[in-house]
């Protein structure tokens, strides 16, 4: 077996599928030291195209109690071992205010493990998103690589503009490139420990965002105890963790920059309480109920799910903090003969 891929360059020229997975070779990190604009096309990447969807699901949304409102915002393809092929969201919302962009989504999978998700994007202007993940020997994902396809800033727009600086000028269309372009926006690498679960995810060099580290840690059952987010080694938030026979819990707090927690600062612009998630299980272990409220218990918002005889999300119903119906989505099946 061809040794674990640490680095990017021979990716996109070696990523082809063997045996137990995509092929796993090594090179030098010349890309993953590089800053700034990285343009590369993806990889070709071998996936089972004979695959053939068996289900589609039609998730139909209204707000507040207005059934007669109610649309199409979400429809997800399953493949006939319960993965999913696709997810179009359009207009989907988890509340009133909150939902994914507009985009629609395939994923490609070789012997049941996911390599590749592909994405188009639909709002503001259209763009385009690839994720390729990185194997071992023990099938365990070690790295996903992430690309974008767009239309780019020209140099001398970054240059002359003042591009991210107080009184930068307007950007019009001719301070774009003609053509879209390739580019890596994230190299993030994944650690487990010695039973095998996933302890680390960190994008050490290329990243779309700031908070570029994540961690987990685990109690003596297997469960999350803490999951964490960072900037590198700085702590941004922590979700802790406890559980019982019916429900578990998780307390999000944040941290200010000196690495203190934001609840604490009642009285300064940087407050931010502390968040807890109550689920509640049936008896099958499945989601019933999720409550959401601050440490003072101020009640921010519930989420009841109900199932079908076949165990499948049949309907969600979100409430605000008046515990008045916010967003609701009932999930219409269809099986595909094929």
């Amino acid at each position: 077996m061809i040794r674990i891929l640490f680095f990017l360059m021979l990716l996109v020229s070696s990523c082809v599928p063997t045996q137990s997975g995509i092929s796993r070779n090594t090179s030098n990190n010349s890309l993953t030291n590089k800053k700034g604009d990285l343009r590369n096309d993806p990889p070709s990447i071998d996936y089972d195209k004979n695959l053939k969807v068996a289900m589609i699901c039609y998730v139909h949304q209204f707000s507040g109690d207005d059934s007669s409102n109610k649309s199409v915002s979400q429809t997800i393809e399953y493949y006939p071992n319960g993965k999913i092929a696709s997810r179009t969201y359009k207009g989907y919302k988890e509340s009133a205010i909150k939902g994914p962009v507009d985009r629609i989504t395939r994923f490609d999978y070789q012997d049941s493990l996911l390599v590749q998700e592909r994405s188009e994007y639909t709002h503001f202007y259209s763009y385009s998103t690839q994720r390729i993940m990185i194997y071992n020997q023990k099938n365990q994902c070690i790295k996903v690589v992430s690309y974008n396809n767009k239309k780019r800033l020209k140099p001398s727009a970054r240059r002359n503009k003042g591009i991210g600086r107080p009184g930068g000028c307007i950007i019009r269309e001719k301070d774009y490139e003609k053509k879209p372009s390739w580019a890596i926006r994230s190299i993030i690498s994944y650690h487990y420990d010695p039973l095998g679960k996933k302890v680390e995810y960190y994008a050490s060099d290329i990243h779309w965002g700031s908070q570029n580290r994540y961690t987990w840690a685990y109690n003596e059952n297997g469960q999350i105890k803490e999951y964490c987010s960072y900037d590198h080694d700085r702590l941004i938030w922590k979700k802790a963790y406890r559980y019982t026979d019916s429900t578990y819990q998780y307390t999000m707090t944040w941290y200010d920059y000196d690495g203190n927690p934001k609840q604490f600062s009642k009285n300064s612009w940087d407050h931010y309480p502390q968040i807890r998630h109550t689920f509640r299980l049936d008896e099958k272990g499945r989601e019933i109920e999720e409550q959401v409220a601050t440490e003072d218990g101020e009640f921010r918002s519930r989420t009841v799910t109900e199932y079908n005889a076949d165990g499948l999300v049949a309907k969600t119903v979100r409430y605000d903090e008046s515990q008045k119906p916010e967003m609701t989505h009932i999930y219409e099946y269809e099986k595909i003969e094929n």
